[in-house]
């Protein structure tokens, strides 16, 4: 990439094979790497943002599919009770409202089950989105936004040709070897955002698993303690 074709023609500067570089030509490189380094990191962010999007459209589909279901069951619970309390003797009443109270509460609790899965999916998926590509992105576009300013105040901030010359080499230097190193820190992330990816589907649906669980535990209770209550009326 032009990357190294920078490094190399400045390492032949720093080395003195090349006898000198004006101050223009060393501005209009440090502009044209600033300008690539801009480019390439929005071609990576768009990159990035597709597979953040795929994951976070797949999480919310299973928030969306397991959410739907856990309605289903604890609302299927509900129309069960009322149909069994249909079926069954006045005297029953007593029992059946005792089971109803115990619906009331663990339909609560299921509801704030699963807005805590949907706490830990947000948190994990807008950690991937914010904090690791995002990070690394927003850093080198700061830089290559600094050296562009700086290579237009070469001539304020020093009085001398050689040392307007020598400050550019270096700020050149030092972006295009940031740069170099930037590019592998960013496409690494790229690269590993399936894994990752796979964490946070892997998380969602453990959390999800959970209030399953809990759902099953409730109502199995549920079901034993209405059961005790009509035997003891026979």
């Amino acid at each position: 990439m032009r990357v190294f074709a920078v490094l190399a023609a400045i390492a032949l500067v720093l080395a003195g094979t090349v006898a000198s570089s004006s101050v223009k030509e060393l501005q209009l490189q440090l502009d044209e790497l600033g300008r690539e380094i801009e480019a390439e990191v929005q071609r990576k962010r768009a990159e990035n943002s597709d597979a953040i999007l795929a994951t976070n459209s797949y999480v919310l589909r299973i928030m969306g599919n397991d959410t739907a279901n856990l309605r289903d069951i604890v609302n299927n619970k509900r129309t069960e009770l009322e149909v069994e309390q249909w079926l069954r003797e006045p005297e029953a009443a007593a029992c059946f409202d005792e089971a109803f109270q115990l619906w009331d509460t663990y339909a609560y609790l299921t509801g704030w089950d699963v807005s805590w899965c949907a706490v830990v999916a947000y948190e994990e998926t807008n950690a991937d989105a914010q904090y690791k590509f995002h990070s690394h992105a927003q850093t080198i576009v700061r830089e290559a936004a600094r050296a562009m300013t700086l290579a237009t105040e070469a001539y304020a901030l020093h009085p001398t040709l050689d040392e307007q010359v020598e400050y550019l080499q270096q700020e050149l230097y030092y972006l295009a070897v940031l740069w170099g190193n930037y590019q592998a820190v960013l496409q690494d992330e790229i690269d590993g955002h399936e894994e990752v990816a796979e964490q946070i589907v892997t998380m969602t649906r453990t959390c999800f698993e959970g209030v399953y669980d809990d759902v099953d535990y409730w109502f199995n209770y549920l079901d034993n303690a209405l059961d005790q209550c009509l035997a003891a009326l026979e």
